[in-house]
This record gives C-alpha cells, sequence and structure tokens, in this order.
C-alpha cells in the first residue's frame, strides 16, 4: 500500500502528536508500505527515518498563520501526488493538512482518513464556519481513527450526521526502548547525580513530569499542592520534582517555584528528545501529571502515563478527557478533580508517604501499561485502512 502521510507535526517538533506521527509512518513502513512523509517542520530528522526502508521524509517550509497556509499546504499534496501516487491519503492530524488533503483526495477520487486526538476537534467548534468545514472533510472520510474512546465520543456527539466508521486505536509505547538494560542503568546514574546536586539522601522520594511545559500540564498546579504539603502536611519523607521538557510558560514555573519555597527541591532539566526519556521514569518513584482544562486543551489519552506505567512508577492524574482510559482510578495511579489542589495535596502525600502502596501500584501500573504497544497500534492501523481504503483485488474477499 503506498501511503502519502501528512502531518504539521513531526519531529524535531516535541509533543505527543509528533512522536505518534514519527512512530506511525516508520512502522508503516516496516511492514512493508511504501511511505512518503511531507511536513512543514525543520530540523534535523531523527536517523531512524535515514534508515528505514520504504519511508521517505519531506520537510517544507511554510511560514503563515493557519488560514494563509492551506493554499501551500494543498500544493504540496497536489505535487507530492504527481510524484508519487498514493493509494490512500492518511494525516496523523486534522491540523494543517485535514482540509487540504480532503480537498485533493475527492477531487482526485482517492480515499483518505484522519487520526483525531481530541484538542482539535474542539477548536472547530469555535466558529460555524470552521465546524462546518471540519464537518464536511469528516463526512466524505473513508474511516476515521480516534486515540481513544472519549475523542470518538466528541465525534459522534458533535458530528453525528452520517459519521464515517471511527475505529479507536490507543496509542502505544517502544517496548524495546523501556525494556533496554542500558536505559535502566543509565536512570540509576542520573537519580544519584540528581540527588547529588539536590543534596538529598540516597532514600528520597523522586516525582517527575515529562511534558510540555504549559498550565494544560497542570506543572503550576503541582508547585502549588507541594508547596502546601511541604507547609502544612506535616512529617514527610525527602522528597524531589524532576520536571522535564520545554514550553510556553517554563519561566513562569521557574519564577514560581522560587516564590512559593521550593528552591532545591525542584528541578528543570529543560527539553528532553523524546527518544530519550526512558532513563527519567527509571530515575523516578511516581509520575505527576495533573491535566487540566485551559483554553481548547483535552487531554484525550496521554502516552507519558503508559510509559511512566511501564516503567513501573504509579501515576498522579486528573480525571479529565481520555485519562481515565490510560491510568487505572486506585490501582495504577490516583485520579483527582482537574484544578483541585487539596485533593492534589492528599494524594501526593499518600504515595510519598506510603511505599508499600508504591510498590502495589507499581506491579500493576507494569502490567497495564504492557497492552499498549505501537506494533499493536501500527497494526491495527493498516488493517483498518486495508478494510476501508484498498478495494479487494479481482477474485477476492475483502
Amino acid at each position: 500500500m503506498k501511503i502519502l502521510f501528512l502531518t504539521t507535526d513531526f519531529p524535531p517538533h516535541g509533543g505527543g502528536v509528533a512522536s505518534l506521527s514519527l512512530e506511525q509512518a516508520v512502522r508503516l513502513a516496516q511492514l512493508g508500505n511504501e511511505v512518503r512523509v511531507e511536513t512543514v517542520d525543520f530540523g534535523p530528522l531523527p536517523s531512524i527515518c535515514q534508515t528505514t526502508d520504504n519511508l521517505t521524509v519531506h520537510q517544507n517550509h511554510i511560514k503563515a498563520g493557519p488560514v494563509k497556509r492551506l493554499l501551500p499546504l494543498w500544493r504540496i499534496v497536489r505535487d507530492s501526488s504527481k510524484h508519487f501516487e498514493p493509494d490512500v491519503y492518511y494525516a496523523s492530524t486534522h491540523r494543517g493538512f485535514g482540509l487540504p488533503m480532503a480537498v485533493h483526495a475527492r477531487t482526485a477520487g482517492k480515499p483518505y482518513s484522519i487520526y483525531f486526538h481530541g484538542t482539535e476537534i474542539l477548536t472547530e467548534l469555535t466558529s460555524l464556519p470552521r465546524r462546518k468545514l471540519l464537518a464536511w472533510i469528516i463526512r466524505h472520510a473513508n474511516v476515521l481513527f480516534s486515540n481513544s474512546y472519549n475523542t470518538r465520543k466528541l465525534l459522534q456527539d458533535f458530528f453525528p450526521y452520517r459519521l464515517p466508521h471511527v475505529e479507536v486505536v490507543y496509542p502505544g509505547i517502544d517496548h524495546s526502548r523501556f525494556d533496554d538494560p542500558g536505559a535502566k542503568s543509565r536512570g540509576k546514574t542520573l537519580r544519584e547525580k540528581l540527588l547529588s546536586e539536590a543534596d538529598l539522601p540516597a532514600d528520597t522520594v523522586v516525582l517527575l513530569s515529562v511534558s510540555r511545559l504549559s498550565r494544560q500540564k497542570g506543572i503550576d498546579v503541582t508547585l502549588k499542592a507541594l508547596a502546601q504539603l511541604q507547609q502544612y502536611g506535616g512529617p514527610l519523607p525527602h522528597w524531589l520534582y524532576v520536571v522535564a521538557g520545554s514550553g510556553p510558560d517554563e519561566n513562569e514555573f521557574r519564577t514560581m517555584t522560587q516564590q512559593l519555597g521550593l528552591a532545591g527541591r525542584v528541578i528543570f532539566t529543560g527539553a528532553i528528545p523524546y527518544l530519550e526519556t526512558a532513563p527519567l521514569y527509571y530515575a523516578a518513584d511516581i509520575y505527576v501529571q495533573p491535566s487540566q482544562p485551559h483554553g481548547m486543551f483535552l487531554e484525550s489519552f496521554g502516552i507519558s502515563f503508559v510509559e511512566a506505567q511501564y516503567c513501573g512508577l504509579p501515576c498522579i492524574a486528573t480525571r479529565f478527557g481520555g485519562i481515565p482510559e490510560s491510568v487505572k482510578d486506585g490501582e495504577t495511579g490516583i485520579l483527582v478533580p482537574p484544578g483541585d489542589i487539596n485533593e492534589l495535596v492528599q494524594a501526593l502525600g499518600t504515595l510519598i508517604r506510603d511505599r508499600e502502596r508504591r510498590s502495589s501500584m507499581a506491579s500493576r501500573a507494569r502490567e497495564h501499561a504492557r497492552a499498549f504497544s505501537w506494533d499493536t497500534h501500527t497494526r491495527k492501523l493498516e488493517q483498518t485502512l486495508t478494510d476501508y481504503c484498498i478495494p479487494p483485488r479481482a477474485g477476492m474477499q475483502k
């Protein structure tokens, strides 16, 4: 199958959608499909993009806003189609390429499909013209994908008219990356380094967040909760909070750390490449990401929760969007209402103090996370594309 893979989120751009796009493109090619990626990001690509057979990645330089870039994106789809002659058009996110792809695919009489993440659906509901355009794009797609049942329900609730089949395909993780003994060894070394820098003992409880540094991910709420816990929560074991990532609110969070009196207890690592995060998880004891509504943001699943659980970390998160599908409340972690600092303080205090509960949750977390893999994800993606987009050969059953 020849797949024209269209995305505005691809490495070196960071974030969960870019990571998913990379995994999908690489693994679809490894399954024997011919994959041509068109993206708008620039910079060095991961080496796996150069070493994977059947995969080519084309980076296009576009400096324009969301509306003005539609015509250049359509031209990219048109020109790429002439050279590549795809069997199917596929967008790993609706943003950017969704409309240009749908228009060209309809004109060419070719099938197309989109993977939805949740937030982009809410964004398109902000104006009637955008909602109508998305409804048209959805109505004419051959099949749609969603990253959770929560996202599928959004599609069903807002676009019930002539909605095509929506296949839920959970994001996965690369088990081999986390099973690598080297990752565990580097995690141990990293832990020792972090504790040494903070002048804390070996039995310190290390909390971790790996995310884009924005209010949507609840970093601000976590800092406030830790300050309350430190001040009013009674005796506590030593703890350290490691914040990995970069983003628009990083400076605000650094300032907040100083103002709350948490200097020396919070370490900001800066941006960590997607393929190099495994040691971070193995350096920690608890994963914390109390995502919350902010603007049009929706945490529709959360790959980092699965990665953390696979590495044996119980999670502290929120009952928001698709998070309850990735974290099992009371079994592999503790879920609290979004923005509820008092509940978050209690959850943090419970897991920081209770080593046995952390250990019990850790074993269940590892077992739960094993069900999520990129291999399973991509095979389901490929099979669904084949079933809904590729006509059966003469004399063969579909």
